[in-house]
């Protein structure tokens, strides 16, 4: 089963930004990948940096990069649309053939 999600993060002058999420058992599956691996890094960070006063600089710079995969996984495509003709009315109309 494939889940797509349209977020619109921002409308002005009659154009619209629209970000499409892809949920899937591949994206699932990597995302799960990407949580374990980055939950061991940060274990292991724990006692490698035992002390060290940059630790908490550490865990959010993984955490950042976490988000920022997963963003990467599940982001299909971001789109710039005027409101009044988009590619899908386009492709509706007979417009645009592929």
């Amino acid at each position: 089963m494939v889940y797509f999600i349209d977020w619109n993060i921002i409308t002005l002058i009659g154009r619209s930004v629209i970000m499409t999420f892809l949920f899937e058992w591949m994206s699932l599956l990597f995302i799960g990948f990407v949580f374990i691996i980055s939950s061991l890094v940060i274990l292991y960070s724990d006692d490698y940096m035992f002390g060290d006063l940059n630790i908490i600089r550490f865990i959010i710079l993984v955490l950042i990069f976490v988000v920022s995969i997963i963003f990467y996984i599940i982001l299909y495509y971001i789109t710039l649309e005027n409101n009044e003709l988009t590619l899908n009315k386009c492709v509706s109309k007979g417009l645009i053939n592929f």
